[in-house]
């Protein structure tokens, strides 16, 4: 046999296998085909649902858009409406602001006027009002005023002559610089003796004006012009006894001579000021001051006429703050014709007056509360009078009738818990009780006659019990009374405080002519 070509085997064992590698390379492409070709259907069945399927979900969408725009509307409504309700708010907020920027302007238009006024209008001078010393309280030391006529005008006492001079100092500390060219007074004694110590100390003069004393309670309702003051003779004389018992009890103190006579402040009467007001005195006390500031003596009215002025409103509280030689200032203006409230100047007044005051209040109170409580008992007794009384008659009318004394007493007490009885059971009873029931006559008068008693009976317990409510609120009212008294203690805050004679009906404030005369001639006044 002939030898194998090597050559050719190789070679063609090189094309077998590149044959086969091929064949691997077709077969795989051909595997790699299918697998796409599947993949892409199925992803086109994914991508291209079934009609049944693409029916539910446009439903679905539908539905869901539709309740997507419901509510986007009711969003969009709600918006709407918020938005119209912060719209109106703004309106009434703006509205608002707009009145209350309205009102601000006016309100500062209105300071501007008046702060233009003010400084137009200038303050011509200051008044201060020095309320009068304290006054004689006790009655029967002072005879000679009751005597004389002048009830109503009492000097004043140790402790106002002190309240003078403490005043007096502290005036003259004050207004150093600018003093006071006179001192305007009233015409009754308390304020002129009052006036002689400031002006004393002061060096000034005394002006004595009529209208001063037009306020106070004992002249209110007379004519001042008719009113009998104290002529300038008497004045001189009292006031230059009490100035000259003042300046030796000064010279005690300080151990030198009082040899020498006292001598008074100038006094003269005011003849221009034909007032009848005090008001309208303290109107031409000022024009007579030509400017300058004005300093009088006159009584607490006038400083409460000042103080109710309308233009010029100052709380309660300070018109209770006038006491004994306290002085009150004000600053007039000649273009308003207006007085403006400055304070009250009390603060010199010594802690012993005021706990005089205090006292003398509480006693005030103690003699209201024995008052009230004396009628209280007053009526108390009258009640058991009127029983006793009762009691008397029933047990005469028991000794009268024997056999029908306990039925009248029984009778009497159905008439006296009711306050009305029945005449016709009263004789059915009272017929029966006496037992003559044979005479019709007579039947017919004793009905008449228990009819009679039972009405006088039944308007006696009527009266008697209308009087028992009335006592009975008398009680009440004294309770209730002396509760607010005792209230009134506890707080001090009664008006009156410290002026007695105004308030007391058994002082010469409130004294009628009869009981004015009886204490002329030397009477109780009672």
């Amino acid at each position: 046999m002939p030898p194998r070509k090597r050559n050719g085997s190789a070679k063609k064992r090189t094309s077998k296998k590149a044959k086969q590698q091929q064949q691997q390379q077709q077969h795989q492409q051909r595997e790699d085909d299918s697998n796409n070709s599947s993949n892409v259907t199925a992803v086109t069945t994914k991508e291209q649902p079934s009609d049944a399927a693409t029916a539910e979900q446009a439903t679905v969408t539908t539905t869901v858009d539709d309740t997507s725009k419901e509510q986007q509307q009711q969003q969009q409504q709600q918006q709407t409406q918020q938005q119209q309700k912060k719209k109106k708010k703004k309106q009434k907020l703006n509205k608002k602001q707009k009145k209350k920027l309205q009102q601000e302007q006016q309100e500062q238009e209105r300071d501007r006027e008046a702060l233009k006024q003010a400084a137009n209008a200038q303050i011509d001078c200051t008044v201060y009002l020095l309320r009068h010393a304290e006054r004689a309280e006790n009655m029967e030391e002072h005879e000679t005023w009751l005597k004389s006529g002048r009830v109503y005008d009492p000097p004043i006492t140790e402790r106002g002559r002190q309240q003078a001079l403490t005043a007096s100092a502290h005036l003259q500390q004050r207004h150093a610089e600018q003093p006071f060219a006179c001192i305007y007074s009233s015409p009754l004694m308390r304020c002129m003796q009052t006036a002689v110590i400031v002006a004393d100390h002061l060096g000034i003069p005394i002006r004595i004006v009529q209208g001063l004393a037009a306020c106070t309670r004992a002249l209110r309702n007379k004519d001042i012009t008719t009113v009998p003051v104290a002529s300038m003779d008497e004045l001189r004389e009292t006031c230059g006894a009490m100035l000259a018992a003042i300046k030796s009890d000064s010279n005690n103190n300080n151990n030198t001579s009082g040899s020498e006579a006292a001598a008074l402040p100038a006094m003269e009467r005011v003849e221009d000021s034909d007032a009848t007001t005090a008001f309208e005195a303290v109107l031409d006390c000022i024009t007579m001051s030509m400017g300058k500031d004005v300093l009088f003596c006159g009584h607490r009215e006038v400083v409460r006429e000042l103080l109710e002025d309308e233009d010029a409103p100052v709380p309660k509280a300070s018109r209770k703050q006038i006491a004994f030689a306290s002085v009150a200032a004000f600053a007039f203006s000649e273009d308003t014709c207006t007085f403006d409230f400055a304070g009250i100047d009390n603060t010199y007044v010594s802690d012993e007056t005021k706990e005089e005051k205090r006292r003398k209040r509480r006693e005030k109170k103690r003699k209201s509360r024995k008052k009230k409580q004396d009628k209280k008992k007053a009526r108390a007794a009258k009640r058991a009078a009127k029983l006793a009384a009762k009691q008397q008659a029933k047990a005469a009318q028991g000794g009268d009738a024997d056999g029908g004394a306990g039925d009248d007493e029984a009778k009497e007490d159905v008439v006296q818990e009711d306050g009305e009885a029945n005449p016709a059971k009263k004789a059915k009873k009272t017929t029966a009780a006496n037992g003559d029931g044979d005479d019709d006559g007579a039947d017919d008068d004793d009905d008449g006659d228990t009819k009679e008693k039972g009405g006088q009976e039944a308007r006696e317990g009527d009266d008697d019990e209308e009087e028992e409510e009335e006592e009975e609120q008398g009680d009440e009212e004294d309770e209730e009374g002396m509760d607010d008294d005792e209230e009134d203690d506890e707080e001090g805050m009664d008006d009156e405080e410290d002026d007695e004679f105004d308030d007391d009906p058994d002082n010469w404030s409130e004294l009628d002519e009869s009981e004015l005369t009886a204490l002329q001639n030397g009477g109780d006044g009672e």
